[in-house]
């Protein structure tokens, strides 16, 4: 019997490796079949499928309406930044199996990037990430742990937290994965596709500023990416919501330490601050709480945010 167990046992080991070794191959095999430097959204969607979303921002598009620069989104992490119909960046941001010139990956160490991509032509430390190229920005604004380097001429940039690897992002050597730049290289869209995307019809628009005054108690009823992934009456969040409410306070405090003013939120610890957003949809009024921390500031990402309806014993 213990033989048996044993046996099965080793086999379940064996096919889990076999799985994952070909999930971690995959990424790096279709990456492989790409030219950054010539490759276009056809080009992407012919290698990986389609994206499961289009965004830039708070904003989500059609994919019949893009804009002039947007992320294509897949599962596990991982994106491609395309600015007119060229490809500028691959970003690799969860476990999805990417190696740079297979050695680095998420998880990696500070030493270990130094040592495949070369020494920095100069450290700043504690101070704000500025994104020059070269420079490792080290314990950004004083956040032990929290760094970030590019170098433009190995294709690659990078942010970490607790020295470790959180981010990779491999670039465009011509554009230096500048989006919302002008990249040379490559293709460009369809003239259809260059545009502004249109917004759709049921997100709403935010309120004039005598109409989205935040003060009085808003209860959480969802959790979304972007604001325009928000549907009444749908949940997106399907767990339960950490943040159950907020009350902000006319003197600019909030009841979750946050302090607002204006619509603007600042987290409590000063190091994130970004907007929060009331918009009125089929009559109701919703507040875009978002979900501030210091990772989303040092990457300056978009955060995702949770919804707020106002709670009936909040003011009117």
């Amino acid at each position: 019997m213990f033989r048996n167990n044993f046996f099965c046992g080793l086999v379940i080991v064996l096919i889990s490796c076999v799985i994952c070794a070909g999930a971690e191959s995959d990424i790096n095999a279709k990456i492989r079949q790409l030219n950054i430097e010539t490759a276009g959204l056809d080009d992407v969607v012919r290698i990986f499928g389609e994206p499961i979303s289009y965004t830039w921002g708070n904003e989500t598009f059609r994919k019949d309406s893009l804009p002039m620069v947007y992320i294509a989104r897949y599962p596990n992490g991982f994106s491609v930044v395309v600015e007119r119909g060229k490809i500028v960046e691959l970003r690799h941001e969860g476990q999805d199996g990417y190696l740079f010139r297979g050695k680095l990956q998420i998880g990696s160490s500070l030493d270990e990037v130094l040592d495949v991509v070369g020494r920095p032509a100069g450290v700043i430390e504690k101070g704000p990430n500025e994104f020059k190229d070269g420079i490792l920005y080290k314990d950004i604004d004083g956040t032990k742990g929290h760094c970030y380097y590019a170098r433009k001429d190995q294709g690659f940039r990078c942010f970490f937290i607790d020295y470790k690897v959180s981010a990779i992002y491999t670039v465009c050597r011509i554009c230096g994965g500048r989006a919302g730049g002008v990249c040379k290289a490559g293709k460009l869209s369809p003239a259809g596709n260059t545009g502004a995307a249109a917004q759709p019809a049921d997100v709403g628009k935010p309120l004039e500023p005598a109409g989205r005054s935040p003060v009085g108690k808003w209860e959480s009823i969802d959790f979304v990416r972007n604001i325009n992934d928000f549907k009444p009456g749908q949940k997106s969040w399907k767990g339960e919501l950490f943040l159950k409410g907020v009350e902000f306070v006319p003197d600019g405090t909030t009841s979750c330490g946050d302090t607002w003013k204006e619509n603007l939120i600042c987290a409590k610890d000063g190091k994130a601050k970004t907007k929060f957003e009331i918009r009125e949809i089929n009559g109701t009024a919703y507040l875009f709480f978002p979900r501030l921390s210091s990772e989303t500031a040092a990457r300056r990402q978009e955060p995702s945010y949770y919804v707020l309806k106002k709670s009936s014993a909040g003011k009117p």
